[in-house]
């Protein structure tokens, strides 16, 4: 099993290809996808179990860690993602056994953000696959400014409103 890492552009999520960089926003947060598939050449039978682990900064908010497909259960422990995910079939070699979503507060501007590679074990074999992915953080600048005047009057008699 391999994790590929995903991120969200607009609403469509994209593959982040490993040693590529992102870049995140302070007061935002950093939505991140970890697809966990069959990439070897045999079957993994049903009700076998796969480790996902990752760790992040202590200072780094996990906002949240769910399962949007597959099954297992995920926790946050002092800055250690782990979910346990369950085969509940035989995921065969190019299918999927688990999408795992992560929610992170970004609450400074760091060069890279310390979040850990993502791993993916196999608890009976011990065999463990890895991916990482760098991200940067930055205050985004006032990207809008509004100045209303109040001697600007809508045509025909018509109303002006602003909502913000």
């Amino acid at each position: 099993m391999r994790p590929i890492v995903q991120h969200r552009v607009g609403k469509k999520w994209k593959t982040w290809d490993n040693g590529s960089h992102h870049e995140a926003h302070v007061h935002e947060v950093l939505s991140y996808r970890v697809v966990v598939s069959n990439r070897g050449v045999v079957p993994l039978t049903k009700d076998s179990k796969m480790v996902l682990t990752q760790t992040v900064d202590k200072k780094i908010p996990v906002q949240s860690v769910t399962i949007s497909s597959g099954r297992g259960t995920c926790s946050t422990t002092n800055g250690e993602i782990r979910c346990e995910l369950l085969a509940t079939e035989d995921i065969e070699p190019g299918d999927r056994l688990a999408t795992v979503d992560i929610n992170i507060a970004i609450t400074k501007e760091y060069e890279r953000l310390p979040l850990g590679s993502i791993h993916i074990t196999n608890p009976v074999s011990g065999a463990k696959h890895s991916d990482s992915f760098k991200v940067k953080t930055t205050y985004r600048p006032d990207s809008i400014v509004i100045t209303a005047d109040n001697r600007i009057q809508p045509d025909a008699g018509g109303k002006g409103e602003i909502d913000l």
